[in-house]
This record gives C-alpha cells, structure tokens and sequence, in this order.
C-alpha cells in the first residue's frame, strides 16, 4: 500500500483537536479508578458538527468472546477467612499454595469503519477512514444480553474510531503528552496580527507595544496576562483575539 501524506485544511485539524467541554464529560468507576469518557451522543454532535453530516458508519464484523476466569492468589498479608472470602471457593495448587477463581462476565465485540470528508488545502476533498473495535461486558437477563452488548460495543467502537481522527484524544493522554500536545497546536494556528487586524486596533495595539518597549519586553512576557484575561483559553499574544486587547492593557496597567 503506498500512503502518500496530505496538506489537510488546518481549520478542520484545529477543529479535530478542540477539547470536549468539561459540561459534557462523564465519569464511571472502574475497580478504584475513576475514568473520564464522552457519551455516543457526544461523538457524534462533534462529527456532524466538524463534517457537516457527510460521514459514514459501517459494522464490518462483531462477535461474542467468552469470560477467561481469573487466578486471585492468596497474599500471605491477607489471607483468605470466611469474612473475605467464600471458603468452599478456596483451592490449592500443586505447590500448596491458596487460590481462588473468578469467573469474567462473556464480552461482545464489534469492528466498525468511520469515514469523513477532509479538505485539502489545494481545495480537493478525500474520504479517509479509520478501523477500530469496540467492547461490552454481558450483563442483564439472557434475552437482551446479546442486543445490549453489541449496542454498548458499537458506541465504543465509533469512539475510538473517532478518537483516531483526533476526537476527545484528550481522554486518552496523561498530562504531560496533552501539554506537549498543546504547544503542538500552537504552531498550527496562524498569528493573530496580520498587518490588516494591527490596523483596525491600531491605537490601542501602539499603545501596547510601547508599554512592553518600555518594559523591555517581548511577545513571550506578556503571556501570564494573555492566560489572564482569556480565562485560560489563550496563552499566546500572537494567537490572542483582537478583542481581548483592551482587557490585555487594563490588566498589565493595573498590575504594574
């Protein structure tokens, strides 16, 4: 297969990595986690959102694998009473050692294919797709077990597939991969201040500029207030909204 790379539209990259708002985050235990995930619904506002509808969704395969039953071995600091532990369940290895079994609910799988349009920036439009499976634990009376558990494998598997494109890849990493991962995005958005937008806020942006002159400082120093005045949104003066920029000077005045 000859992959070939493509200039894709950086507004539609940007659009792919905008974290999902914190409103619309969900939270579950697992075990003495605690994980964060966004809902079926959730996926697919943002693909309709980013492709305009004009995306595709395909099952290519879905299957049930049964539970594989767990070794739990006794750990000498804890050992096994009929406080913790259901006795009979209790049984010994050939090395005389303690253990008990437990059993795994039975999973369905299913495999799915996601496509959606991506521009160029030539202007021409690919369809590019992206394959990921997706599980759920059987649970619930025997006659919906199998209907539950694909529908659940399903909404996991358009998650994943979606989080390939970029979509709530978030999620996905610890912090210091998402602090890399932001100062990548930087470089994607271009400056601010074009010679047109340093025009329309002329006198206000002169007034900046001997401020920070006067101060001996550059684009770079004024981030702290940037950070400030944009509620966290924006950490850069050259990516900053124009609008914010009457807000930038009050807060150094005010601070200085």
């Amino acid at each position: 297969m000859n992959l070939k790379p493509l200039n894709l539209n950086t507004d539609i990259k940007l659009k792919l990595s905008e974290s999902i708002p914190d409103q619309l985050l969900k939270t579950r235990k697992s075990g003495s986690t605690e994980l964060t995930y966004i809902t079926q619904n959730t996926c697919i506002d943002r693909l309709n959102d980013i492709f305009g509808y004009a995306w595709s969704f395909e099952i290519l395969d879905h299957w049930m694998e049964p539970g594989v039953t767990q070794i739990k071995m006794e750990n000498p600091k804890y050992p096994f009473t009929s406080k913790n532990t259901d006795m009979d369940a209790v049984k010994v290895n050939p090395e005389g050692k303690r253990y008990i079994e437990l059993p795994q609910l039975p999973s369905a799988w299913v495999l799915v294919k996601l496509t959606v349009p991506m521009l160029t920036d030539s202007g021409e439009i690919v369809y590019i797709s992206k394959m990921a499976t997706g599980s759920q634990s059987i649970t619930g009376p025997q006659s919906t077990q199998s209907i539950n558990g694909y529908k659940g494998a399903q909404s996991d598997a358009l998650k994943k597939a979606a989080s390939l494109f970029g979509i709530a890849l978030e999620l996905y990493r610890d912090d210091v991969e998402q602090a890399e991962f932001e100062a990548f995005k930087e470089t994607l958005t271009p400056d601010t201040w074009t010679e047109e937008i340093i025009e329309a806020n002329r006198q206000e942006y002169d007034y900046l500029m001997n401020i920070m002159n006067g101060y001996g400082w550059s684009n770079a120093d004024v981030s702290y207030y940037v950070e400030i005045v944009t509620d966290g949104l924006c950490s850069n003066f050259n990516k900053m909204d124009p609008s914010y920029l009457k807000a930038l000077i009050k807060a150094i005045e005010e601070e200085e």
